[in-house]
């Protein structure tokens, strides 16, 4: 039961989080900008914030506090731990307002609302969710869904949305961070060469920015390629890619079809409306964007172009009028892209915010919605803040939309750490190298020599006791977790400078892992033993280091721990069967494979040949097909003990 407050005056939210009773604020109808004190009664906090620094920037950033006071402007989310479990709350900026959250005194927040002048505002809007939990996860995600239902059931939950097809899920390749605006035909066909000389086969190529014919001040002249970069236009850079085996080629393209919108000789084809600068731009009326998208996407179909990647949501609302409800605007443009790529592409629409993005839940700004933070590895400093960004976003966002952690290169400065991240992510693998600057190592440890992605279950996730501390400035181990299979996933980094750290894992850390004992495997320290649920694990990470470590359950005197050549460990294997008499395993490749076993082996055999294997006594550790490569093909391994 969610309970509704609508209040033009100051708001007193204390009750409802004593009573934990979910509850969403609606605003009286208003125009212009208003201010309400919003009293909490919380006390003895410690809380982590989502921000924006301006209301246009693209990122959120995260502010971690333990006052109100201390609450930035600008600020859209928060999650508060206090003794009584944890509170989140949300900011709903849709329709023409924009609502935000600024610090006033130890109990109280200030509620910072705008409006336009359109009809939305007219009428009475929801503003904010507040809901209190004693469930981290649980809290989060039901705060989410309440948002979406307030602000017009606009879309699903991730896990109501379908599976990924089949060939997102292998390693890809894109222009922007390797070539930037300067991308051509010759340009994209000497990097896949080199990706596939290094040994692997991009299952998909994504061209960024500067593709497009596109006037000097970036509107769109037509739907053509620039014709000095692509000679032979994208029918035949797409073609010279399916040569070299890449079957799926998208294009990037600003969700106002060009940067500056779109060029007057296009725009009267469709007549489209111009703003107050005198650019033309798309969304106010549904018919004639989706005439233009269904154009746009039928000349890109024909060109060889099988899925679309929107970027520049953040600008939408600089094309906008006054009067505009920036909901309908977004809801147009998305509905239109959406039913003319459902038709071209059979609904491949590669989201900038995210993949698979059914949901029209959108606010004033794309900055709230998009999670992926750009890398910046000029700054020592760089990755590990694209670590813990991306991480606190994907924390809340997962929920409603595919975590989008950008594009990677394993090149630089802790290039590991970044390929650990991405390894372990749950989301689509893109990688940006230069022409022939590929980390073999990386990659190899997370892509199966065919371009299989090794993909976690769930989305990699912060660990609770890592959610509200600030990992480059506290000095604490920074912990995350995923799913594979049964097995539980915890990443853990040092993001600190220059020092090193020492920490505690345990079996609890990983919110969901079922089992009373489990066999612990470290990436970079091998076995560490059979733990029980509660124990604790001590660990030590240099400084900028990492470590995974996998947590097998343990049945019957058995664990499979997984390959310990890949990051995600547990990753190739398909399906394990116990019994009495033997172990069968599934896997997509022939890797080695550690197994805690408490029973006497007989033999190992690999897809019916007898396979050699070692036993550690003392460990009680069994190692099978310990080959110096992988065997690019599926394995059915089955482990016969004594009688």
């Amino acid at each position: 039961m969610l309970e509704i407050i609508c209040s033009d005056q100051d708001i007193d939210i204390s009750t409802s989080l004593q009573r934990k009773t979910p509850t969403c604020i609606f605003l009286e109808p208003f125009t212009g900008k208003k201010q309400k004190r919003l009293f909490t009664g919380l006390t003895d906090i410690v809380a982590v914030c989502e921000y924006l620094d301006q209301p246009t920037d693209a990122f959120p950033l995260p502010g971690y506090i333990n006052k109100l006071t201390d609450v930035r402007p600008l600020t859209y989310m928060m999650l508060i731990k206090d003794r009584h479990g944890f509170v989140f709350l949300f900011c709903l900026s849709h329709q023409d307002q924009f609502i935000s959250l600024e610090g006033f005194d130890e109990q109280t927040l200030l509620l910072h609302t705008s409006s336009g002048s359109s009809a939305a505002s007219k009428h009475k809007r929801a503003a904010l969710v507040c809901l209190r939990g004693t469930d981290l996860y649980q809290t989060i995600e039901q705060g989410m869904q309440f948002a979406m239902e307030m602000t017009g059931k606009l879309g699903k939950l991730t896990t109501e949305k379908p599976v990924l097809s089949p060939w997102i899920q292998t390693l890809g390749w894109e222009s922007g961070a390797a070539l930037g605006k300067s991308v051509s035909h010759e340009k994209i066909l000497q990097s896949v060469h080199k990706l596939r000389e290094a040994g692997y086969q991009p299952g998909f190529v994504l061209i960024d920015e500067g593709w497009q014919h596109s006037s000097p001040s970036s509107s769109l002249m037509s739907f053509e390629a620039d014709p000095i970069r692509f000679p032979s236009q994208l029918k035949g850079l797409t073609k010279d890619l399916s040569d070299l085996g890449v079957k799926h080629v998208g294009v990037w393209h600003g969700m106002m079809g060009g940067t500056a919108g779109i060029h007057s000789q296009l725009a009267a084809k469709y007549a489209l409306p111009q703003d107050t600068q005198e650019r033309y731009f798309l969304g106010p009326q549904l018919g004639n964007t989706f005439e233009f998208y269904y154009d746009y996407y039928n000349y890109l179909r024909h060109q060889g172009v099988t899925f679309i990647k929107v970027g520049d949501q953040s600008n939408t609302e600089q094309f906008s009028h006054g009067d505009q409800d920036c909901t309908l605007l977004h809801r147009n443009l998305q509905g239109a892209m959406q039913a003319a790529a459902s038709i071209h592409f059979n609904s491949a629409h590669f989201n900038t915010d995210c993949l698979r993005n059914e949901n029209l839940f959108y606010w004033t700004t794309s900055g709230i919605a998009r999670i992926a933070h750009d890398i910046d590895l000029t700054n020592p400093n760089g990755v590990m803040r694209t670590i813990r960004n991306n991480l606190l976003a994907s924390l809340w966002m997962q929920y409603i939309m595919q975590p989008d952690f950008d594009v990677w290169t394993g090149i630089g400065m802790n290039g590991e750490s970044l390929a650990v991240l991405h390894a372990l992510s749950g989301s689509i693998n893109v990688v940006s190298d230069l022409d022939g600057d590929h980390h073999r190592t990386y990659i190899k440890r997370m892509v199966l020599p065919c371009g299989i992605v090794l993909k976690a279950d769930q989305p990699l996730t912060l660990c609770q006791d890592s959610v509200f501390i600030d990992p480059i400035e506290e000095k604490q181990v920074y912990k995350a977790f995923t799913m594979k299979g049964e097995c539980g996933i915890l990443a853990a980094f040092n993001l600190v400078e220059g020092k090193t750290l020492h920490g505690q894992i345990s079996s609890r850390d990983v919110h969901g892992l079922k089992g009373d004992r489990f066999a612990v495997f470290s990436f970079h320290n091998g076995f560490l033993g059979l733990f029980e649920a509660d124990e604790s694990i001590a660990i030590t990470l240099k400084a900028h280091g990492n470590d995974i470590f996998t947590f097998a359950p343990e049945h019957n005197g058995i664990a499979v721990m997984g390959s310990y050549l890949f990051y995600l460990s547990p990753g190739p294997i398909l399906e394990v069967i116990v019994e009495n008499d033997s172990i069968h395993i599934s896997s997509l490749a022939g890797a080695p494979i550690i197994i805690y076993c408490e029973r006497d082996v007989f033999e190992v055999r690999r897809n019916g040949v007898t396979i050699p294997w070692e036993y550690d006594v003392r460990r009680k550790t069994l190692t099978i097909d310990t080959r110096s490569t992988v065997v690019n093909a599926h394995s059915h391994y089955t482990v016969t003990f004594e009688n």
